[in-house]
């Protein structure tokens, strides 16, 4: 999940009318007390390339175009299970123009 610095968060309008507001959500989740994933990082790099068809490289592309970062821009993204795609944007950002991908 990636997110550009003051940008708004949630479905974008071109009629001028502000995204529905976003309500809490009321169903109970599944406790994840002391569940973690650590179990799947050590077979996610082995099984990574054979579920995804070897295509995340293309995946990582894709993404990049879409997200098309700027070289100021300060990036967070969350879930990024091994980083591949944020040093990717890391790549494309300037420290010096106040640029950070984390």
């Amino acid at each position: 999940m990636l997110f550009r610095a003051g940008s708004d968060i949630g479905p974008q309008k071109s009629d001028g009318i502000p995204p529905t507001t976003v309500k809490p959500m009321t169903l109970q989740s599944v406790p994840t007390r002391g569940r973690t994933l650590d179990h799947a990082a050590r077979v996610y790099d082995a099984l990574e390339p054979i579920l995804l068809l070897g295509k995340q490289a293309a995946y990582d592309r894709h993404l990049l175009t879409l997200l098309a970062p700027r070289a100021a821009d300060r990036i967070l993204d969350l879930g990024c299970g091994t980083g591949v795609l944020t040093r990717l944007i890391g790549d494309r950002l300037d420290p010096a123009a106040g640029g950070e991908s984390v």
